[in-house]
This record gives C-alpha cells, sequence and structure tokens, in this order.
C-alpha cells in the first residue's frame, strides 16, 4: 500500500540513545527520560536543531 510507514517506534531509552549516538552530552538519565515520556523526542526536537552541527 503507497505510504505505508514501515519503520518501527523508538522505546524511550532507544531514543536516549539515539541522542547520545549524535553526540548529545546527557548529565541525568532520569531526568531526560522523564523529558521524552512527557514531551516527546519529536517536539522537543525542534529546540536542539539548531544546536547540530553539520
Amino acid at each position: 500500500m503507497p505510504g505505508e510507514y514501515h519503520k518501527p517506534p523508538l522505546s524511550y531509552h532507544e531514543q536516549l540513545q539515539l541522542l547520545r549516538d549524535r553526540g548529545l552530552i546527557v548529565e541525568d538519565d532520569a531526568k531526560a527520560l522523564h523529558f521524552l515520556q512527557n514531551i516527546s523526542f519529536y517536539r522537543l526536537s525542534g529546540y536542539w536543531l539548531p544546536l547540530l552541527q553539520t
């Protein structure tokens, strides 16, 4: 079917690891997981986009 999306969602721990793999320094895992669970990865991504280095 056209337009189907087959990429599985990441768990909160996997999202945190992805951010680390991309260079984000996380000092407090519990706080970072809290933000991911309550605000969401994609909503937060708008705030860190300006900080990304190409």
